[in-house]
């Protein structure tokens, strides 16, 4: 787990907008002559979407691996909460899921997966609502 996130870290990572919006000069004047920002003052930068912030925010060099695991477990917990549970096709294994009788070491792949599952289900909603407001992609 890193102190600061430098410029190398978003290279690194493959951050996007790092030819127009958050080019280097651009992060260079938000360093003010440091070597990079505590997450505390990326999450700070009010002239950064927060998506973008929570991009850099929420990853494991950020977090540290035991924070995102568990990051990980609260995100999947929530996303099965609200779409595999209530659907006739997936109640079954959201009831196993959210079980208290679940093992966070059995249970790593799983909780990867629905973390994964949940990305792409909150995306395609995501999507359904632009394209139903008639909205085009960003």
């Amino acid at each position: 787990m890193s102190n600061l996130i430098t410029i190398a870290d978003l290279d690194r990572w493959g951050a996007c907008g790092r030819d127009d919006q958050y080019d280097d000069e651009t992060l260079a004047r938000w360093l003010k002559g440091r070597e990079g920002l505590t997450p505390l003052e990326v999450a700070s930068l009010r002239q950064v979407p927060a998506v973008d912030r929570l991009w850099v925010l929420l990853r494991v060099e950020v977090l540290g691996e035991e924070l995102y695991r568990e990051a990980e477990y609260a995100y999947a917990d929530r996303a099965v909460r609200k779409y595999a549970l209530p659907h006739p096709a997936t109640r079954e294994w959201a009831k196993r899921w959210l079980s208290p009788e679940r093992t966070t070491l059995d249970d790593v792949a799983e909780a990867t997966w629905a973390a994964r599952a949940a990305e792409v289900i909150w995306q395609l909603a995501w999507l359904r609502k632009r394209l139903r407001e008639g909205g085009e992609d960003e």
